[in-house]
């Protein structure tokens, strides 16, 4: 005897099913519309210039931060500041419009210029072992 399914409520079951196919054709415009925007990315964006360590060396001493400058690893350092130094370091480059690392290295280059002498006598002592 066969079963009779004519009386079986299935509104909920085509409700879920239109949902689904609803929401796989918004997934499909989506993903094409986002394809379209990264491929117009693509072509707008310029190559980015590579610079020689030289060419970066000169853009530095004539005062560029090292932002930017494609090719070229900056040395890097991971420091720990007391906190009264921190707050100087802080307060000072917000009040200058300078980022923490461009006033620390503000802060080495004057030491640099006033220990010159000394500076030129621990390298040449270091490089003779």
């Amino acid at each position: 005897m066969a079963k009779d399914f004519s009386q079986l409520n299935t509104s909920r079951a085509m409700l879920q099913m239109q949902t689904a196919q609803g929401l796989q054709e918004t997934e499909e415009q989506l993903t094409q519309e986002v394809q379209e925007v990264q491929d117009k990315q693509e072509k707008q964006r310029k190559p980015r210039k590579r610079y020689t360590p030289e060419q970066a060396q000169d853009l530095l001493e004539s005062g560029r931060n090292g932002r930017g400058l494609g090719g070229v690893k900056m040395s890097r350092i991971n420091m720990a500041f007391t906190p009264v130094n921190y707050d100087f370091i802080k307060t000072l480059a917000t009040m200058r419009g300078q980022t923490y690392t461009d006033f620390v290295n503000h802060l080495i280059d004057i030491s640099r210029e006033k220990y010159q002498e000394q500076y030129a006598a621990a390298k040449k002592l270091k490089n003779s072992f």
